[in-house]
């Protein structure tokens, strides 16, 4: 992984947790993001059908990453309709290209 992506990746990983701030719903399952040279890619996985509400918030969040990152850099974010498997207690994604760990937040139910 190059230096520029390395920083471009750190930038827009930070700008969507500060963005992400109040803009959690119950319903949203997983937040991915795709970095393919100065373009990322993200989709919000929302369990069950994605309301007007859900789409605003996913807006809002686009708009705050676009206002962090460099005019170069073109974001663009996305509501997808993901159904929930269950409870998941624990979702662990390893990049492939860095074999880097990625562990995201556990939803735990009685």
């Amino acid at each position: 992984m190059s230096g520029a992506h390395q920083e471009l990746r750190i930038a827009v990983l930070l700008s969507l947790q500060r963005a992400l701030l109040g803009m959690v719903t119950p319903e949203l399952r997983a937040v991915e993001v795709d970095i393919q040279g100065r373009s990322v890619h993200g989709w919000f996985m929302y369990d069950g059908a994605v309301t007007a509400e859900q789409r605003e918030l996913v807006n809002e969040v686009e708009t705050l990453l676009i206002a962090d990152l460099e005019d170069d850099v073109i974001a663009q974010l996305e509501a997808k309709s993901v159904p929930s498997p269950g409870h998941v207690a624990l979702a662990r994604i390893v990049h492939e290209a860095a074999a880097t760990p990625v562990v995201g937040a556990a939803e735990l139910s009685a």
